[in-house]
């Protein structure tokens, strides 16, 4: 197949980091594959990165080589795609982003009154944008059941399910010795910056409770130096960027409990995932994304979004229950097993084959046959 992958820049995420390991992996197995990135970067300096890297306009989008498959991870680049007439184009979604929107629509209004209206405006615009872009007939791939079921349910489309994978032998327990006796180390993983991850909920927390146990510890990681409201909280004592997976990994083994605190619009959690095959136990909200992960969801102990009070009582529960935490741990390394990055590399090309030989999906005979002639 020849498979190209849009993408609107090359700074790390997660979710890059998974459909950039996909691309790897599809060229590996003798797909042509390209990445065309709407910036004028043209190389990633936090992976190994295999495939031609080049660069696209709105104006050059539709002189660029046809494809059977234009995957993209953006909503801004649906109707650009889908105009462009390069072939199929799939929508991989990791995540809902109209939540996070609804969400600072209701706080805008709610928190401000008259004053919000020019925000809560600008909002309904962008959440108008969102909607518009998933009503487009793509192709959607989500990376979690419940995402799919929020698909159907709000605008009427199936969609194919590609879990996350870990890579082999990089996120595992520690081998000796174990670590349930004098817990304290905290670990909070993920940007101050994006808002619906709501890391400050998680540093608040730690806060709370270093209060009462000033012996704890707060481990952090982001993709971003720290930045001053991190700072002023001064609850940080181990701050890290860019970390590589064995770095990460690593990280989860010194750690004795992780929090996350994101809202409802996660569409993965993979931190969560790396955490679990790590043999960390771990605290997080009670979102869909983390409900999801296997039946039953024993695996962690969930507490409502936004309750910084009841993230630092499971904390200091945790710290204080070593049968527990072990339970967990165990629990974790069962769940995480069934994530492996060959079941999710066998899967997404096995649907994307599917996709590319099915005449079903909304896109334009002339242009299908344009990409096989091409």
């Amino acid at each position: 197949m020849r498979i190209s992958f849009f993408s609107t820049s090359l700074r790390f995420s997660g979710g890059r980091m998974t459909m950039f390991r996909h691309a790897n992996e599809l060229a590996c197995r003798g797909h042509e594959v390209s990445l065309w990135i709407h910036t004028v970067q043209s190389k990633i300096d936090w992976m190994e990165f295999h495939v031609p890297v080049q660069h696209f306009t709105r104006a050059s989008l539709g002189t660029l080589p046809a494809a059977h498959l234009c995957i993209f991870d953006r909503i801004r680049l649906a109707p650009l795609l889908s105009r462009a007439g390069l072939g199929k184009v799939v929508h991989l979604c990791q995540g809902f982003e109209g939540t996070d929107t609804e969400l600072r629509i209701r706080s805008a209004w709610g928190q401000r009154g008259l004053l919000g209206l020019p925000e809560v405006w600008r909002l309904w615009r962008r959440l108008g944008e969102i909607e518009r872009a998933y009503r487009l007939p793509t192709v959607k791939i989500v990376t979690h059941r419940h995402l799919g079921e929020l698909i159907a349910h709000r605008f009427a489309q199936s969609s194919h399910l590609v879990p996350y994978g870990l890579p082999t032998g990089m996120f595992a327990p520690p081998a000796s010795p174990p670590r349930w006796r004098q817990a304290r180390t905290v670990l909070v993983v993920g940007p101050t910056d994006i808002g619906w991850k709501r890391v400050l909920d998680s540093l608040y927390a730690v806060r709370m409770l270093k209060r009462r146990r000033p012996g704890v510890r707060l481990i952090r990681v982001a993709q971003h130096p720290m930045r001053e409201v991190e700072r002023s909280l001064g609850v940080t004592d181990e701050y890290h960027t860019l970390l590589t997976p064995p770095e990460m990994a690593e990280l989860y083994r010194q750690a004795d409990v992780m929090l996350v605190s994101s809202d409802a619009t996660e569409g993965f959690g993979l931190p969560v995932l790396e955490a679990m095959a790590s043999g960390l136990p771990c605290v997080v909200t009670d979102i869909p994304a983390f409900r999801s992960f296997a039946n039953p969801d024993d695996y962690a102990h969930f507490v409502p979004v936004g309750d910084v009070e009841r993230m630092a009582a499971a904390m200091a529960h945790l710290l204080d229950a070593p049968q527990e935490r072990q339970r967990l741990s165990s629990r974790g390394l069962q769940v995480s097993a069934n994530y492996t990055m060959q079941r999710s590399h066998d899967t997404m090309e096995a649907v994307l084959t599917n996709i590319a030989s099915s005449p079903s999906q909304a896109f334009a005979a002339e242009n299908a046959a344009k990409a096989v002639a091409a």
